[in-house]
């Protein structure tokens, strides 16, 4: 069995050092242009390791990330910018602060409808009827996503589960400088203690 088996790598041709240099540039933003005439290759094949490089880690985090309990999860969203394209995009991520594993990542607008998609993926990571404290921005569309994911048809009618706590993190800012953080709940309540155990709230 070749040492490459599993790997991004598999049957490939060219050395590991060339790959793994083309996705480290990648990762700090160098076009697949310039990588391409640096290593001699054609763009497309730098194209196709990238491709083959995130299909990989895909499939691994969702082997590894699986019947997760975090006390915590802290959600938020970084605006991306891609070249060749005017359309803002939004990467959204869910991290688990106490240990720093990322739980969900998910990549497009700043509406509802990617709020749920992100939410679906991130309560799929959990242990089955498993609801930590959420935080997040005071982005609406939180809410709405974890409301329609956290909860069960009773009656008829959707029914918000109980066990729900989520909190959103607001921020007061004066000339780009943090002066004070406050947590707003909106669903359940806080755990006792949660401000002196955390005062940052979210990162």
């Amino acid at each position: 069995m070749s040492a490459r088996s599993n790997t991004p790598l598999f049957r490939l041709k060219r050395p590991a050092w060339c790959v793994e240099i083309a996705l480290y540039l990648l990762c700090i933003g160098v076009s697949r242009a310039q990588i391409a005439r640096l290593l001699g290759v054609d763009e497309r094949t730098v194209a196709l390791w990238l491709e083959r490089a995130g299909k990989h880690g895909e499939r691994l985090h969702q082997h590894s990330c699986q019947n997760q309990e975090p006390a915590v999860v802290q959600m938020d969203e970084l605006m991306a910018r891609v070249r060749s394209t005017v359309k803002r995009w939004w990467v959204w991520f869910a991290l688990d602060p106490h240990t720093k594993v990322l739980l969900s990542l998910h990549l497009g607008s700043r509406k509802t409808d990617s709020a749920m998609g992100f939410v679906h993926a991130l309560v799929a990571t959990f242990t089955p009827g498993y609801c930590p404290l959420f935080l997040s921005d005071g982005l609406p569309a939180y809410f709405y996503a974890l409301t329609a994911h956290c909860g069960q048809w009773v009656g008829g009618k959707w029914q918000v589960a109980p066990r729900l706590a989520y909190a959103q993190m607001i921020k007061i800012l004066r000339w780009r400088h943090l002066i004070a953080c406050f947590p707003r709940v909106l669903c359940g309540s806080l755990p006792c203690g949660f401000l002196r155990a955390d005062p940052n709230g979210l990162h």
